[in-house]
């Protein structure tokens, strides 16, 4: 019996789970009962978010000050540099 392949599955398990980066700010600033009360949704609901869904972008980057681009960067490309 191999321990290897279960520690691996293990591991893939995990970061199927993982939260954005946005998502992990929105709680780091404890704001999730604000973007939950401006979405008209429960904090619950919040929770279960592995990315902030395309139709609540606009609103959680209006309550969280965070840029569009930093939430969605798949949906909204970064902004062009200026030369």
């Amino acid at each position: 019996m191999s321990v290897a392949p279960r520690c691996a599955n293990v591991a893939q398990k995990s970061n199927r789970f993982m939260k954005s980066p946005a998502v992990k700010q929105i709680y780091k600033a404890n704001q999730v009962s604000e973007v939950a009360r401006a979405c008209r949704i429960t904090t619950q609901a919040i929770a279960q978010w592995r990315k902030v869904p395309y139709a609540r972008v606009l609103i959680v980057e209006r309550v969280t000050g965070i840029p569009r681009h930093q939430i969605r960067p798949d949906i909204y490309p970064p902004p062009k540099q200026r030369a």
